[in-house]
């Protein structure tokens, strides 16, 4: 009768660490569940955010395509524009205050170099050489 108490006792021991165990085991599933849902969402929140990007990167594309078309053009009509500059240099004739040309391209150089430009810049926009414009802002700091 003893042994039959004993492992009744023993048996009644075993079925609560069974049952403790799969309580254990039970929330632990559950918290994994759980975690599982919330990859689940942030898997979906980046796939949406991945879809956003590649639309954002598709129309960042087209524009930069657009601006690169654009550049092109410019730059065609700027190097059609030197290429007439130069098959047409203009004699230099007196304005009509009086003044020649030099003075007056001396004029428009200091002033470009007023703004902050630098000679190559104010050579470009006036269409003269580098040396020129050089050589008219350091005769003018001389002064």
């Amino acid at each position: 009768m003893l042994t039959e108490t004993n492992f009744m006792i023993a048996a009644a021991l075993l079925s609560a660490t069974a049952i403790g165990l799969s309580l254990v085991t039970l929330l632990r599933n559950r918290r994994q569940q759980h975690l599982l849902e919330l990859e689940a969402e942030r898997i979906e929140l980046l796939e949406e955010t991945l879809a956003e990007s590649r639309g954002l990167l598709e129309s960042n594309c087209e524009t930069a395509s657009e601006h690169a078309r654009r550049i092109a053009w410019l730059d065609a009509k700027l190097r059609r524009s030197r290429h007439v500059s130069t098959q047409k240099k203009p004699v230099s004739k007196p304005v009509s205050n009086g003044r020649t040309s030099i003075s007056r391209n001396k004029d428009r150089v200091l002033k470009l170099a007023e703004t902050g430009q630098d000679a190559r810049t104010i050579a470009a926009t006036l269409g003269l050489m580098p040396g020129e414009v050089e050589l008219v802002l350091n005769l003018n700091s001389r002064n």
